[in-house]
């Protein structure tokens, strides 16, 4: 039986990173006319608000408040620079944006302006209902803050940050290790996870109580369902008949240049490499594993498990070889006897996991009897990663 969610407090922050999204300099520029008119059965006395690129992702700005026709469209007239620019519509606040069907959730909006005038029209499905921000706060055992639209400059688009908080961090003075987490949505909160949340939330309460790893900070960073493929693989390779571009090493880039400077700025953490590292699961545990060989100034370990080595036969043993680690690293790297293609994965794991023996100082491989591809079986074996990662090496 999992552990009685307790003690439950989410701190909805709506800081966002004013430098990271700065509009371009003054040159070309695009007239944007905007008209929506579907609002998604909009509450009586509320407006229709848009925030992006453009305004820091403000939500409630009323500078960019749309005003209502005659006819129940609402509008708005923009002047940007030309470029790439992405956003969301809201009706003032970040636990009232727009969603899809069923509150599902939706993926920022993309527009490129490169003439004189655009004119769109957009529909809005659904707005997300503030009982979702409460299920999310009532299922989370401990203090998790949420950053709901935190920049990702280096790619141009934002993504909602969870940072979980040891016990006692409002109550002390000290500072933590900090461990970066991929796909976030599913870590603590089953509100918003897809399929089974991890339950890392109760797992850390328990393992810190119990004294079997130290306090730590969590980061964990929500994958984007649009991007997700490209943003967690620094290769090019085909899925479902459509090439995937390479986005790994900027999105790692993220994670090293701007989102652990942010933390360590405005949380009490231990910032040393010693202190800091890594974890995700398939394409997630790839990528964690790429941002150490890329990053190993500012990490140290990485938890890389059923990572998806076998999408890139030769590419990943070739990538390891030519970034040999310079400092000390503890690595652990898995996969489960249930999964999918187990003989090509299994092979794949140990030619991995052979290339990085060569230069990283402890490095556990463990095949899990039972292990699945999926989030359920993740979870159920974070506390054994956890344990070895930061708490000793006598982890089996």
């Amino acid at each position: 039986m999992p552990e009685q969610k307790k003690n439950s407090r989410v701190f909805f922050s709506l800081f966002l990173m004013l430098s990271a999204f700065i509009p371009a300099s003054a040159g070309d520029s695009s007239e944007w006319h905007i008209r929506v008119k579907n609002t998604g059965d909009l509450p009586a006395g509320e407006a229709v608000y848009i925030a992006g690129t453009f305004n820091y992702w403000d939500p409630g700005d009323p500078d960019y408040r749309l005003q209502r026709n005659a006819d129940g469209s609402w509008q708005i007239r923009m002047e940007l620079p030309a470029g790439k620019t992405e956003f969301k519509f809201t009706r003032g606040s970040w636990d009232n944006v727009e969603t899809k069907a069923k509150g599902a959730m939706r993926q920022n909006r993309r527009i490129r302006l490169h003439k004189a005038l655009h004119r769109r029209q957009y529909r809005i499905t659904s707005w997300q209902d503030p009982a979702l921000s409460r299920e999310i706060e009532a299922s989370i055992s401990g203090t998790v803050d949420i950053l709901p639209e935190f920049a990702i400059p280096q790619l141009q688009r934002s993504r909602r940050i969870w940072i979980y908080l040891p016990p006692a961090y409002a109550q002390s003075n000290a500072h933590y290790p900090v461990l970066y987490m991929q796909d976030g949505q599913n870590c603590f909160s089953q509100a918003s996870a897809f399929g089974r949340e991890w339950q890392a939330d109760e797992t850390l309460e328990k393992l810190i109580r119990k004294k079997k790893i130290p306090a730590l900070i969590v980061v964990a960073i929500d994958n984007s369902q649009d991007h997700r493929l490209s943003e967690y693989s620094p290769f090019v390779y085909s899925h479902e008949k459509r090439e995937v571009k390479p986005e790994g090493e900027l999105y790692a880039a993220f994670i090293a240049q701007t989102l652990k400077p942010y933390i360590d700025a405005h949380y009490r953490t231990l910032p040393g490499r010693e202190h800091n590292g890594l974890l995700g699961s398939s394409l997630g545990g790839l990528i964690s594993l790429c941002t150490l060989l890329n990053y190993p100034e500012s990490f140290s370990k990485a938890g890389c498990m059923s990572s998806s080595f076998r999408l890139f036969p030769g590419k990943i043993q070739a990538y390891i070889a030519e970034r040999p680690f310079r400092y000390p690293v503890r690595i652990w790297m898995d996969m489960g006897t249930k999964e999918s293609d187990r003989d090509r994965r299994k092979a794949h794991q140990e030619t991995s996991a052979r290339a990085l023996r060569e230069s990283a100082s402890e490095l556990r491989y463990r095949v899990i009897i039972g292990g699945e591809h999926n989030e359920e079986s993740w979870g159920r074996r974070f506390g054994r990663v956890l344990r070895y990662l930061y708490g000793g090496r006598d982890v089996q």
